[in-house]
């Protein structure tokens, strides 16, 4: 029960930081019609899910024409050439491909792919179009070759940024590729169907389910004052107990154990996830080669 309160108390935090961002942003509008906001403010704005630590600025975008006489505390200015915007939540905001980029082109890899999975899903472009448009939209920008290349493994189906940057981490660290929101019918009842965030298959062809810890478990009982119910907490036995029938070991996860990287490792390892250090040393020499190429390895069942 710790890590499913502990994992509520995150998402809290994290939601409530997005709720005062928004709402300072909306009163610096209305006080500045023309302000653009950009890179992570944006990045709420459109929904996608960026780190939460940098909101405490907000991200202004301004023409290297514009002469800004106001100097509004925790504001950062990003001088550009030209400002375009569109309307989000009330906002002016840079496009969403242009906030992806400007928030992935700095971001660390496991969040970078956070926000690729994000918007491919809200774009409706492919990953490769997206890597091709970055790289002749923004060709010479600082990060424009990482950006890119995190979006070659960018997938629409991770349904939301955790387990994005979760497999981020794996990937950085040769793990196979898992299969994402899987479908299992209840084996008692096939009109209920249970959806397992990350499936791996072994090399002798057996399955390893893998499931993140968090508020997406919890969605009825999000707006309760204390907590998730002791129901939701039961539903969720009964759920995990329902998917052993499958044969499958279930390795369960938190959040603060994907941050702990070594930790999160050890643990994939002790229930038999491929890992390859060969493609995790490949991995990090073409990151630091600043090379768009990817390169990852995935098990398929017999």
């Amino acid at each position: 029960m710790f890590h499913g309160m502990y994992a509520r108390t995150q998402w809290w935090n994290s939601l409530s930081r997005q709720f005062q961002a928004l709402a300072i942003m909306r009163t610096l509008q209305d006080a500045h019609p023309e302000w653009v906001f950009c890179h992570e403010s944006a990045g709420i704005a459109h929904g996608l899910p960026v780190d939460v630590l940098s909101l405490d600025s907000i991200h202004l975008m301004v023409s290297g024409q514009t002469h800004d006489s106001s100097r509004a505390s925790g504001v950062r200015r990003h001088r550009v050439d030209d400002v375009s915007s569109v309307r989000r939540e009330g906002l002016n905001v840079t496009s969403l491909e242009q906030t992806a980029f400007d928030c992935m082109r700095t971001a660390e890899f496991p969040r970078a792919l956070a926000i690729a999975d994000a918007l491919v899903k809200l774009s409706g472009r492919s990953s490769t179009d997206l890597c091709y448009r970055f790289l002749k939209n923004h060709r010479g920008a600082k990060g424009v070759r990482h950006a890119a290349r995190t979006l070659l493994y960018a997938n629409a189906q991770s349904d939301n940024g955790g387990e994005s940057y979760a497999r981020g981490v794996m990937i950085k660290h040769g793990f196979a590729l898992p299969r994402l929101q899987v479908p299992f019918p209840h084996p008692a009842d096939t009109r209920v169907t249970y959806r397992v965030d990350y499936v791996w298959t072994r090399e002798d062809g057996s399955l390893v389910f893998g499931e993140l810890d968090g508020m997406g478990k919890y969605q009825g009982s999000c707006h309760v004052a204390v907590g998730p119910s002791i129901r939701v907490f039961a539903d969720e036995r009964k759920r995990e107990s329902m998917l052993s029938l499958y044969g499958a070991p279930i390795v369960r996860f938190a959040f603060s154990d994907v941050l702990n990287e070594q930790r999160f490792c050890r643990l994939l390892k002790q229930f038999g996830v491929p890992q390859s250090d060969g493609i995790a040393a490949l991995e990090g020499w073409l990151s630091r080669t600043q090379s768009v190429s990817a390169v990852t390895f995935e098990v398929f069942e017999q």
